[in-house]
């Protein structure tokens, strides 16, 4: 397993506990962040002495909204602290843990930029499309007609059935 090098990776192991195939034992450490962290520790994501910077990861992740969570206010507190000041001790007062929707969308957002890096898109002259007309039959010799009969790229003229 690898270590958490960024918000992003930390995000992709947070979905992965949150799937409904993920076994129970693994779900519950999104309980409460000392259960995440003690999970953490167990997978070998991070060591035993990086309980702020986990905590700190965390935090950007809420402020950036792509998780959320339920935070035990204490006497004298009125919110979780920035993320640049969040630790352990803070972490540990979230319960709850969850995904939002905002996450979702930047999650997919980001791997489909990647995956459109990876892939180069065919040029538009070799890109085959298959296209259905739904019309009203008083509509067939303006709608669907003139298609049938128009020529194709590859010289013959039609549908590719008829």
């Amino acid at each position: 397993m690898s270590r958490f090098a960024s918000r992003a990776q930390l995000f992709e192991w947070l979905v992965e506990l949150e799937r409904l195939d993920t076994p129970p034992e693994r779900q519950d450490a999104l309980r409460n962040g000392w259960q995440l962290f003690q999970l953490a520790v167990r997978e070998d994501r991070v060591s035993s002495g990086q309980e702020d910077y986990l905590a700190r990861l965390v935090a950007e992740l809420k402020e950036d909204r792509w998780i959320a969570w339920d935070y035990q206010v204490w006497p004298r507190d009125s919110e979780p602290p920035a993320s640049r000041v969040f630790t352990m001790q803070h972490l540990q007062r979230c319960d709850r843990i969850r995904i939002t929707p905002e996450g979702y969308a930047a999650w997919a957002a980001r791997r489909d930029t990647a995956l459109s890096a990876q892939v180069a898109p065919a040029p538009a002259s070799e890109v085959a499309r298959d296209v259905f007309l739904c019309h009203a039959g008083e509509d067939k010799n303006d709608v669907a007609r003139w298609p049938r009969s128009a020529p194709r790229s590859d010289g013959r003229v039609g549908s590719r059935s008829g």
